[in-house]
């Protein structure tokens, strides 16, 4: 397809070795690109994300990239990986010959080799990481860095470091049909199913829920903890295992530790719990609106301002999660706000998303 708009080559980045749900965003972001004409390019380091990709007809590129803790040794693996990458990024940059490289998170700046005159844009989706890494990739690509943060949790890091005219931000963009059209797992219907769905990280915070489900002592609930491994996460993983041990436990945990996707899940459950800290969006949390489920998350999420103004949408401290998740436990009150959800995650359609970008797209060439 020729595609209408003045810019067509999109070189993607994103250097994460697993998918995640800035994976799974990005890839709804190019998915609608690729609809619209632009010509895309993904290099990646995750085989599933590049299978994913290839689905949707988006050529794809691999390169090696692992997981960089922020200590000595993970110093040296990005040292190493970025030298070993580097010689296929700049192959991919003579031959593909991008008008804008839109990279995914920070990683995938730190991992790109210096380039002086094609835009970047960086899609920053990271709160919780080091503001070194911030200024590195400022001074790495001083005149031609455009920031696009999902949220304005995420943008306030960029502050006083970028100029105002190249800071956006741009809220994820949802197939909202799609999600709408997931067919749920199957849950006995004898208990209220409250789901926490996120990776095992640390700043996930799975040991608030499971705190809260504990101090809720009722029996009539089903706690369902939903998520994926990263990279050396099996201790954690233990540790929160470990934490929903004894017999008065029994029946109320119920753990889900594999790749299959959490939207079945949420769509079967009737209460979605976000506990992280400092979320910088909340993918899950608009999944689960856009699916007709109220959320309780804790504040300081980047959707704060969103979930303050929404009626199915709890917003408190940690302290005052097992109230919160207690208050919305009668079938009746469920009922009522399904309607109220979908409303709320309406903003989050992938359209207006792909054309606040591309306006993003245009800026940076035309500036």
């Amino acid at each position: 397809m020729i595609s209408a708009h003045p810019i067509s080559r999109i070189l993607a980045i994103d250097a994460a070795p697993f998918i995640g749900g800035a994976q799974m965003s990005f890839l709804s972001t190019l998915q609608e690109l690729s609809r619209r004409g632009f010509d895309l390019l993904l290099a990646t380091a995750s085989p599933q994300f590049a299978d994913l990709a290839k689905l949707q007809d988006i050529p794809t590129q691999l390169f090696n990239a692992r997981h960089w803790p922020t200590t000595p040794l993970g110093a040296c693996k990005y040292v190493m990986d970025k030298l070993n990458s580097t010689p296929i990024l700049n192959k991919l940059l003579r031959d593909f010959k991008p008008e804008i490289i839109h990279a995914n998170a920070i990683r995938s700046i730190l991992i790109l080799p210096k380039i002086k005159h094609i835009p970047i844009l960086l899609h920053d989706r990271d709160y919780n990481f080091p503001n070194t890494f911030v200024k590195i990739a400022k001074q790495k690509f001083k005149h031609n860095l455009t920031i696009a943060a999902i949220s304005p949790l995420v943008a306030e890091k960029w502050r006083g470091i970028i100029d105002e005219n190249r800071l956006n931000v741009l809220y994820n963009g949802f197939y909202l049909q799609e999600i709408e059209n997931t067919i749920p797992i199957q849950l006995p219907k004898d208990k209220f199913s409250i789901i926490i769905a996120a990776d095992f990280v640390k700043w996930k915070r799975h040991d608030r829920f499971i705190e809260a489900i504990k101090k809720l002592n009722r029996k009539d609930i089903r706690a369902i903890i939903k998520a994926r491994h990263r990279n050396d996460d099996l201790e954690l993983s233990k540790n929160i295992h470990d934490q929903t041990h004894g017999l008065q436990y029994e029946g109320i945990f119920d753990f889900n530790v594999n790749d299959e996707p959490a939207l079945p899940y949420i769509a079967a459950a009737d209460l979605l719990v976000s506990c992280s800290e400092n979320e910088p969006f909340g993918r899950t949390i608009v999944e689960a609106l856009t699916l007709g489920k109220p959320v309780v998350a804790c504040k300081g999420t980047g959707l704060d301002e969103i979930l303050a103004e929404s009626k199915a949408a709890t917003l408190v401290d940690p302290i005052g999660l097992p109230n919160a998740i207690n208050d919305w436990l009668d079938r009746q009150k469920l009922k009522d706000m399904e309607q109220h959800a979908r409303n709320t995650a309406k903003q989050f359609n992938i359209k207006p998303h792909a054309d606040h970008l591309i306006g993003i797209y245009q800026n940076m060439t035309y500036s």
